[in-house]
């Protein structure tokens, strides 16, 4: 299975997500996956390197202070001719250049494309497609793929777009899903 881990940071900085992250990569590819991590931009590391096996990609645009430097924002949005777009997901406001339909769009042009996989064969999970208190829900923005499997595992008080399967069960649920797709992709590609 190929799979794209996505934080703002990773290793060598230090802290619990990012622990776990290069924990849970190493893991997956000890299980026989192709693992890489999408990561913010580090000074003095390179745009792209090779961390305990795993191959990890940095740019800028998952960077935090990157994208929270209003005026790097307007510079780059200005020259790029693009408009900063407003995301939330009811607690948190924030004004970037990117969303999280730009990771799908990476991951489609990046990994995808390039190794054959169809949008038919992507499952992308989640907790919040839904509205929330009139705003769409956090990962609303990722929906869009034709013909991919789109799963909600959390609440969803207002129910999910269409297109959307809500299973609910939260983070177990979400460990589940990805654990059954684990042994389907061993049975499929068993030796």
């Amino acid at each position: 299975m190929n799979i794209c881990m996505t934080h703002y940071a990773f290793f060598p900085t230090t802290g619990g997500v990012e622990s776990h992250l290069l924990d849970l990569c190493a893991g997956l590819k000890a299980a026989g996956h192709n693992v890489l991590a999408l990561v913010g931009s580090l000074e003095g590391r390179p745009k792209q390197e090779t961390v305990e096996g795993i191959p990890v990609y940095r740019t800028d645009l998952m960077n935090p202070e990157w994208i929270r430097d209003r005026k790097t924002r307007k510079a780059i949005a200005a020259e790029k001719g693009i408009a900063l777009r407003l995301t939330t997901d009811v607690k948190h406001v924030e004004f970037g250049l990117t969303d999280k339909s730009d990771s799908v769009a990476w991951i489609i042009e990046h990994l995808a494309r390039p190794t054959g996989i169809r949008t038919a064969d992507i499952l992308i999970l989640g907790d919040e497609f839904g509205p929330i208190n009139g705003f769409e829900g956090s990962d609303y923005r990722m929906v869009g793929l034709p013909d991919a499997t789109y799963v909600s595992v959390g609440k969803e008080p207002n129910g999910v777009p269409e297109g959307v399967l809500h299973v609910g069960g939260g983070a177990a649920a979400f460990l589940d899903i990805l654990q059954r797709q684990i042994e389907c992709h061993h049975r499929v590609h068993a030796p």
